[in-house]
């Protein structure tokens, strides 16, 4: 793990980039932690904007709720119904 402040951030940015590759990096301003900058996969990507997805979580919730009040459904059903077909729902932004 390595600290460095919101300067040497500024003035090393490409460096400082390239070390989170292999080790989390903490981001201080006057001395207090501001931010973490970790290495990110295409798939690391995926999860994070899944889980900060309101769209995404409300419709989990949604799911749940209706499991809780109806039961589930087999995998042939969902696979036929309008949520399966409805593909980019799932679809994270800015990824193709």
């Amino acid at each position: 793990m390595r600290y460095t402040n919101v300067q040497e951030l500024h003035d090393k940015t490409a460096e400082i980039l390239k070390q989170s590759e292999n080790n989390t990096v903490i981001i201080t301003e006057n001395g207090k932690p501001k931010a973490v900058l970790t290495a990110l996969t295409e798939e690391d990507l995926i999860d994070y904007q899944l889980e900060n997805s309101p769209e995404f979580i409300a419709e989990l919730n949604e799911a749940q709720k209706e499991y809780e009040t109806k039961g589930g459904i087999s995998l042939e059903e969902f696979l036929k119904s309008e949520r399966f077909e409805n593909k980019d729902m799932f679809k994270p932004e800015g990824l193709t």
